[in-house]
């Protein structure tokens, strides 16, 4: 790393305020910062960071996607192009003032994977929201989880609800000076965790990971990628994160560790809810994974 490299001096006065992201590591041809990876160290529950060291996480979903979570013991990251906002990522862009960068390219390559802090009792009153806008109507189930220490492509990141610049630091620092797109590249972790303010309610963390186009095309399938072709036959990359259980250990570093999985009584509304989660229960309770009924 020259630490001379303008790029790298721009970067480093925009994270000046962020004492938990520092740079990391950058990839230099000529003497020019073509791309550059921050880190998020260390962990403390400010503004942006999450601390993993002692708070878990819940994720909402259908009983039968926890079927799949289950059975392939990681959760899917979908990058930004697949996400129901459109305007994810655009928001901050806008925000920033940053003109003259692909904000579609770039949503190809940023990934993450939604959850919600477990910082109050699991009651309907707490996460009515959640129940009922991600868990299928109530019919579903809240996946609790230990996040570990993230990796160097990672960042737990408490979203940002904001609709001006100036209630964050460093988008007025790139709406002032900076719009040189490697900055911007590096900061996209960073900028895919600020969303509208109307979303306020999902009270939303995020696991985000980012990868370079290169890194992708030359290591597209793997334990931290992999893709299918749509019905167009156009390539869908998406991020894995691996977990394992109490009692089953499947990957050799996982980011999580699954502790219990949460019901309401509505996940036995029928027939077909029935047989599935008598299935899972039976199937994964002698994996340490707890099952709970909240009513």
């Amino acid at each position: 790393m020259l630490v001379k490299d303008k790029i790298l001096i721009d970067i480093e006065k925009l994270l000046e305020s962020w004492t938990e992201f520092q740079i990391s590591s950058c990839f230099q041809i000529n003497g020019i910062s073509k791309y550059v990876n921050i880190q998020q160290n260390p962990f403390i529950n400010s503004e942006y960071s999450f601390d993993v060291k002692s708070s878990n996480l819940l994720h909402f979903t259908s009983l039968n996607s926890c079927k799949l979570i289950l059975e392939t013991y990681y959760l899917k990251s979908s990058n930004f192009c697949g996400f129901t906002d459109p305007n994810e990522l655009l928001h901050s862009i806008n925000l920033g003032g940053i003109n003259n960068f692909d904000v579609d390219e770039a949503k190809r390559y940023i990934f993450a994977t939604c959850f919600t802090k477990l910082n109050k009792p699991l009651t309907l009153a707490n996460y009515s929201f959640h129940w009922e806008n991600y868990a299928n109507n109530f019919k579903g189930v809240a996946i609790e989880f230990e996040l570990s220490p993230v990796g160097s492509f990672q960042y737990a990141l408490n979203v940002q609800y904001l609709n001006s610049s100036e209630q964050l630091d460093l988008l007025s620092k790139l709406k002032e000076k900076i719009n040189d797109n490697t900055v911007i590249e590096s900061l996209l972790p960073l900028l895919g965790s600020i969303k509208e303010p109307h979303f306020k309610d999902e009270e939303e963390i995020r696991i985000i990971t980012n990868f370079s186009k290169d890194y992708i095309l030359f290591n597209n399938q793997g334990s931290e990628l992999d893709f299918y072709l749509d019905e167009n036959n156009s390539v869908n990359y998406f991020g894995k994160l691996t977990f394992n259980s109490e009692n089953k250990k499947i990957h050799e570093s996982p980011l999580m560790k699954i502790k219990n999985i949460y019901l309401r009584s509505e996940a036995e509304i029928n027939d077909g809810q029935r047989i599935l989660l008598h299935y899972l229960m039976h199937k994964y309770e002698k994996e340490g994974i707890g099952f709970n009924f909240l009513d």
